[in-house]
Formats: structure tokens, C-alpha cells, sequence
């Protein structure tokens, strides 16, 4: 019978008094549905049209392929986030 180790102090799970979900500006399931509701400036939106125009160019593949739903999803939870994603598609 295989022994069962114990967890260290890192590996154990917060209290649930102390674990956060959702917050003001983005609430609990408010990222998941339809990706239509996302609103950003139409400064970003180009920007982002000429990433996936850039992108979908150099990738052929269609599971590769990115579109704008995508990308404002991925935009939303973060300008440094989106950098760091867009780059390893």
C-alpha cells in the first residue's frame, strides 16, 4: 500500500475565509458566455485587428487561428497578459 504524504505549508489550500473570487470590476463569471460584451476603445480595437490580420497571415492552420472575441477576452484580463499570450500562440 502506497504511504500518503503529508502536505507542506505551501502546498495546503487557503482557509475559505481568505480565498478571493470575483472582485467589483470583474465579477464571478462575467469571463465566461458570449465574448460580445467586451467593450474597449476603438484605438485598441484597430490595434488589435492588425495583430490578427499580422497573426493569421503567418499561422494557416485554422486551430491556430485567433479572432476578435479571442483577443478581447484575452485583452481584457490584461494588457501585460495579452502581450505575453499573443506572442506564444
Amino acid at each position: 500500500m502506497a504511504k500518503i504524504k503529508k502536505r507542506t505549508q505551501a502546498q495546503t489550500p487557503a482557509p475559505k475565509k481568505d480565498q478571493v473570487t470575483g472582485s467589483a470590476k470583474n465579477p464571478k463569471g462575467s469571463a465566461s458566455g458570449s465574448r460580445g460584451g467586451i467593450e474597449i476603445s476603438d484605438q485598441a480595437v484597430k490595434a488589435l485587428q492588425n495583430m490578427i490580420d499580422k497573426h493569421n497571415d503567418q499561422y494557416k492552420a485554422k486551430s491556430k487561428k485567433v479572432d476578435m472575441g479571442m483577443l478581447k477576452a484575452v485583452f481584457r484580463r490584461g494588457p501585460v497578459l495579452f502581450l505575453y499570450l499573443i506572442g506564444r500562440v
